[in-house]
């Protein structure tokens, strides 16, 4: 064989050996969105397997198993069958827990602020027709407000008549984590679960993913971008859900000592491991002092912060020492 042709046999073998490569190695990429959690709810996942709206589908429908389970107002769910007892006892399970110990931890860490137990007092705030309640209502609603007043243990939960219990400051981050699980078994190569407030990336990620911080004023911009692979954060902000009355805001976001919102802080961002995590975790910072918080998340092992609040009339931003390292240089102030 002339040295042209060996040539261009090798050639031949390296094109049919990439060729060969490229198609075991073939990624297909697919995202679906849904109205679930009192949200949207999207699923990206890369997967080597053509098909993957099936494995989408999982992980919606588990997520339906969980708002099944966590929700206020299905009277089917063991949040609300909590909340109906009248104070009898109520079975409950390891994941409900689990919710309940990280919700008394954070309830301790932030002196009260942070309460699941304040449901009563948010259901006398209606956003839907931009009601301020009166101090009497919200004195009146406190009354049945408190952590300590609950009693549980791993097989059953205790609340005072009257108390209502609302997990919509950790459930969505804590579902994110079971579903991203979930998917992750599912011989997929990467991809996230996010709703408007909490992302989770999950998988083997050739480069990290970006996602955007929303600007808490203007709403058609963001304020900044952050770098992610196998990361979650979590945010909580003014902007989500709110109304203005006099020039007033009111926001969702209810420091369970007072009754009302907190004011001056516009959003807070957390970076950490784990979706639960990081949507708990912005919540208690929110309600927070913002220099206070910034120092409270060193407590927190590979969690780190990005605060916006109102100082002499101008948007600030505060940083936890590790944030910058997910900042987008793009961006970044």
């Amino acid at each position: 064989m002339k040295r042209k042709e060996i040539v261009s046999l090798i050639l031949l073998i390296l094109v049919i050996g990439v060729g060969f490569w490229q198609y075991t190695n073939r990624k297909y990429t697919d995202k679906r969105s849904r109205i679930m959690l009192d949200t949207i709810v999207e699923i990206s996942v890369t997967s080597q397997q053509k098909s993957i709206e099936p494995i989408i589908e999982k992980g919606f429908a588990l997520i339906e198993h969980y708002e099944q389970k966590f929700s206020e107002y299905r009277d089917s769910s063991m949040v609300w069958q909590i909340n109906h007892a009248e104070g009898k006892p109520v079975a409950i399970d390891n994941e409900m827990y689990e919710l309940l110990q990280f919700s008394e931890r954070l309830y301790k860490d932030t002196e009260g602020a942070f309460d699941v137990s304040v449901g009563a007092v948010i259901n006398k705030w209606d956003f839907d027709n931009k009601i301020v309640p009166t101090d009497a209502e919200i004195a009146e609603a406190l009354k049945f407000v408190g952590f300590d007043r609950i009693k549980y243990t791993e097989k059953e939960i205790v609340v005072p008549a009257g108390m209502q219990l609302t997990f919509g400051a950790i459930a969505k981050g804590y579902v994110l984590d079971r579903v991203a699980e979930l998917l992750e078994k599912e011989d997929v190569v990467c991809g996230y679960v996010t709703t408007r407030s909490s992302y989770r990336t999950f998988g083997d990620s050739v480069v990290p993913m970006k996602v955007g911080i929303q600007h808490p004023r203007n709403m058609n911009d963001i304020i900044a971008v952050l770098r992610l692979k196998n990361k979650s954060i979590g945010t909580s902000g003014d902007y989500q859900q709110y109304f203005e009355v006099d020039n007033k805001r009111y926001h969702h976001i209810i420091d369970a000592r007072t009754g009302y919102p907190v004011v001056n802080t516009f959003s807070v961002t957390v970076v950490c491991d784990n979706a639960f995590e990081a949507d708990g975790l912005s919540t208690a910072l929110f309600l927070m002092e913002p220099r206070k918080a910034v120092e409270y998340i060193k407590s927190w092992k590979d969690a780190e912060t990005i605060i916006y609040y109102l100082e002499n009339d101008e948007i600030i931003s505060l940083k936890s020492m590790g944030m910058k390292r997910y900042l987008d240089k793009e961006y970044e102030e």
